[in-house]
């Protein structure tokens, strides 16, 4: 079922009066306060803001040709496999805000969730279909978009903003994952979580409180204890408000966790626990998804078209800040 804001925002007050004054602190979104993030909506129209974000510099680099962009670990040359995955998303995407009354076509967010669907697709083989997937903050939720829609097994999330949980939840309802996710205060309590392959938390780990951090590698070892796979995966630890970069690998190690991949992308395993597979190759490339064997590669500007009544909310602001829209030449 998803939920409406009134049925999420009473789930949640609800679920407050039986959670401790530690639960409650650690899950409070801080780092989206000190920055000034909207993170709550009282109206179903605001969800659209959340379909893209365009406004970090760094977004110009996916329009770049060949080159490694190491914040989401994405190589700027596309297949046309590729192309049509994250194309078909960004449809998706269009109908749920036209839903919302504004059609909205993404530009930057299906770009940064293609480094981690290429990992997640080299390593089961292009077999999607036996992978089960849990998410910590998933943003967007592109990444479970692309994974769903390519065959993924099982994917469920959980994110402590109430925008953020509301928009991946219509999102993802409209890719066929029909069911909310685990809202935090499930999660912070461990209630419903599932035996999974992979838990990914991107671009987050820095920014969660101390004690967030510390729950969230509970959970994950807990999580992945039972699987062949067994990892938690991530391309960056995000912006360093809560947590320095090595602040989060000491937590990690603390929880239980050995780094298995450490150059192009982070990824863990629970201590004692071996990957079924050489993690060598993936050390030096990750590979492009390009199950056609199509040899034809288009760069970012070829890959994405966006018209002009289905513009980013934040493309006009974004050149005004940063001189251009992140696609322009």
């Amino acid at each position: 079922m998803i939920l409406t804001i009134q049925e999420y925002d009473a789930a949640e007050q609800e679920a407050k009066c039986g959670l401790s004054f530690t639960e409650l602190m650690a899950f409070s979104p801080r780092t989206f306060e000190n920055l000034g993030f909207p993170h709550r909506v009282q109206d179903e129209r605001e969800l659209v803001r959340y379909a893209d974000w365009n406004r970090d510099a760094e977004n110009q680099e996916y329009f770049k040709p060949a080159h490694f962009m190491s914040g989401p670990a994405v190589w700027t040359e596309y297949t046309l496999d590729e192309v049509a995955a994250m194309d078909r998303v960004r449809d998706q995407a269009v109908e749920v805000t036209r839903k919302l009354g504004r059609a909205i076509r993404p530009l930057c967010g299906p770009f940064a969730q293609l480094g981690l669907f290429r990992i997640l697709c080299a390593i089961t083989a292009n077999n999607l279909s036996s992978l089960r997937v849990f998410e910590v903050g998933p943003g967007t939720g592109y990444l479970g978009a692309l994974l769903i829609n390519n065959g993924v097994g099982f994917y469920s999330f959980t994110d402590n903003a109430q925008a953020l949980f509301l928009w991946q939840s219509r999102m993802l309802a409209e890719v066929g994952r029909l069911e909310s996710g685990i809202p935090w205060w499930q999660f912070v309590r461990g209630e419903n979580l599932s035996p999974v392959d992979v838990v990914i938390s991107n671009a987050n780990l820095a920014e969660m409180t101390p004690s967030a951090l510390k729950i969230v590698a509970h959970r994950a070892r807990h999580m992945l204890g039972g699987s062949v796979i067994g990892l938690l995966l991530f391309t960056n630890v995000g912006y360093q408000s809560q947590n320095t970069n090595e602040g989060v690998m000491s937590a990690l190690g603390n929880a239980g966790f050995r780094c298995v991949f450490d150059r192009l992308f982070r990824g863990y395993i629970v201590d004692g626990h071996q990957l079924p597979f050489d993690v060598g190759p993936l050390q030096t490339e990750i590979p492009l998804y390009n199950p056609s064997g199509r040899a034809e590669r288009v760069s970012g500007i070829e890959a994405v078209q966006i018209p002009d009544d289905k513009r980013p909310l934040d493309l006009d602001i974004t050149k005004v800040l940063e001189g251009r829209e992140p696609h322009e030449n």
